[in-house]
C-alpha cells in the first residue's frame, strides 16, 4: 500500500494512524464524557470547546514562531507527549473537576498548537501535486481501516468498565505514535508574520474567498464533532454499545466509498469533485433534520459522511496545493488556515448555544448545511503569493 510513498510520508502517516487509533478508542465518546459530567448540558459542552478553540487560535501564532528555533520534528514529539497527558487528565475528574479541566485544556492546546501546523507543512512538502488526491485518500483509508472497529470495542469496554479504561488505551496508542516521528526528515521553515499581520490577512479583501470557505469548514466541524454524536446518543437512548456499533459500521462503509474518491480527484480535478461533495454534504445536513431512529441514523450518516469524504479529501488537497504553491510562505498560510477553521468553530458554537436552547438540536443541522455552502468559495481563491 505504501510502496508508492516516500519514506517521509510513510513514517508521518504511521504516526498519524496511531494517533487515529488513540482517538478511535474515544471517538464520539469523548464528547459524551463531558455531556454526562456536565449534567447532560449541551450548552456547557459547547462553551467548553468555544473556550478551547479560542485559546488554540491565539496560541497557534506564537507556537509557530518556535518552528525555526526547535524544528518541526521536536515540536511534534512534544505535542504528542501532551496528547498522551490530555487523555489521562480526565481520569482526575472524580478527584477534582477543576484540576481535570485545567489540565485537559492545557494539554489539548499544547497538542493541537504544536502538532497540526508542522504536520500540514510536512504533508504538503512531501506529497506530489499530480497524485496528491490519491495519496491523501489512501493515507486516510489506511488509518481508518485499522481504527474502524475500535468504536464498537470501546462501547463494550465502556459499558463494562467505564471511561478510564478508554483513556488508558488511548494513552498507550499516543505514546507509541512518537516512534515514527524520529524517522521523518526535518523541514526548514520560518514563520515571519506578526499577530497584527495575521489579523490583517484574515480580513484582507484578496483573501476573502479563501477565508470564508475555510471559516465555513470550521463552522460545520463543530456541528459534526459535537452536536451529531450527542444527537445520536440521545436518539438511541444512551446505549454505548449501539453507539459504538453505529460508528464502526459507518466507518467501514466509508472506507469502501472513499477508495474511489482519491482517484477521481486527480482525474476530474479538485474543484469538480469538491462541488459534487458539497452537494452531498449539504443535502446530508438537511436529511439529518428528519432522522428519527437507529436505521435512519445509519443510512443518512453514511450518505452524509460520503459527502464529507469527498468534501474533506478534495478540500484538503486543494488547500495543500495552495500551500505548496505559495513556496516559502507555506507556514504562514497554514497558520492562517488553522486560525480560520478555529474562528469558524467558535463563531458557530456561540450561535448554537441560544439556538439549541430555543429550538432544539435538529436546527443545528440547518446551520451545518449553510456552512457547507460557504466552503464552495475555495474554488475561486488561490492563496496570494506574498
Amino acid at each position: 500500500m505504501f510502496s508508492s510513498f516516500s519514506k517521509n510520508i510513510t513514517y508521518l502517516y504511521f504516526n498519524r494512524a496511531l494517533i487515529q487509533f488513540a482517538f478511535g478508542m474515544l471517538s464520539g465518546f469523548s464528547v459524551l464524557f463531558f455531556y454526562q459530567k456536565f449534567g447532560e448540558s449541551i450548552s456547557k459542552v459547547l462553551l467548553l470547546f468555544i473556550i478551547l478553540y479560542s485559546i488554540h487560535a491565539v496560541v497557534n501564532h506564537f507556537t509557530a514562531k518556535l518552528i525555526k528555533r526547535f524544528g518541526m520534528k521536536k515540536l511534534m514529539i512534544f505535542s504528542v507527549l501532551s496528547l498522551s497527558l490530555m487523555f489521562l487528565s480526565r481520569m482526575l475528574w472524580d478527584y477534582s473537576m477543576y484540576i481535570s479541566l485545567v489540565m485537559y485544556a492545557l494539554f489539548f492546546t499544547l497538542y493541537r498548537a504544536f502538532y497540526w501546523i508542522p504536520y500540514h507543512i510536512e504533508f504538503a512538502s512531501f506529497t506530489e501535486k499530480k497524485s496528491r488526491g490519491k495519496q491523501t485518500a489512501t493515507l486516510y483509508n489506511a488509518g481508518d481501516l485499522l481504527a474502524a472497529i475500535l468504536p464498537f470495542i470501546a462501547g463494550i469496554l465502556l459499558s463494562n468498565y467505564g471511561f478510564n479504561i478508554l483513556f488508558i488505551i488511548s494513552f498507550i496508542f499516543a505514546i507509541l505514535s512518537i516512534g515514527p516521528l524520529f524517522k521523518v526528515e526535518e523541514v526548514v521553515e520560518e514563520y515571519t508574520w506578526t499577530f497584527k499581520k495575521l489579523i490583517k490577512e484574515f480580513f484582507a479583501k484578496e483573501n476573502r474567498s479563501m477565508v470564508v470557505s475555510i471559516f465555513g469548514n470550521g463552522m460545520q466541524n463543530i456541528i459534526a464533532a459535537i452536536i451529531w454524536p450527542l444527537f445520536v446518543f440521545i436518539t438511541i437512548e444512551n446505549d454505548y454499545v449501539a453507539f459504538g456499533l453505529i460508528l464502526t459500521v459507518v466507518s467501514v462503509s466509508l472506507i469502501i466509498l472513499r477508495s474511489f474518491v482519491g482517484k477521481y480527484i486527480d482525474i476530474l480535478g479538485r474543484h469538480k469533485v469538491l462541488r459534487f461533495g458539497n452537494f452531498l454534504y449539504f443535502t446530508g445536513w438537511i436529511l439529518k433534520m428528519f432522522v428519527a431512529g437507529s436505521t435512519s441514523i445509519f443510512v443518512v450518516d453514511v450518505y452524509h459522511r460520503f459527502g464529507f469524504v469527498i468534501n474533506k479529501t478534495s478540500f484538503d488537497v486543494s488547500t495543500y496545493d495552495q500551500a505548496a504553491d505559495s513556496g516559502h510562505f507555506i507556514d504562514e498560510y497554514t497558520v492562517l488556515r488553522e486560525f480560520c477553521i478555529l474562528m469558524g468553530s467558535v463563531f458557530m458554537g456561540l450561535i448554537l448555544i441560544p439556538i439549541i436552547i430555543l429550538f432544539g438540536l435538529k436546527v443545528a443541522f440547518l446551520f451545518g448545511a449553510f456552512s457547507t455552502l460557504l466552503m464552495v468559495s475555495i474554488n475561486k481563491q488561490t492563496i496570494k503569493n506574498h
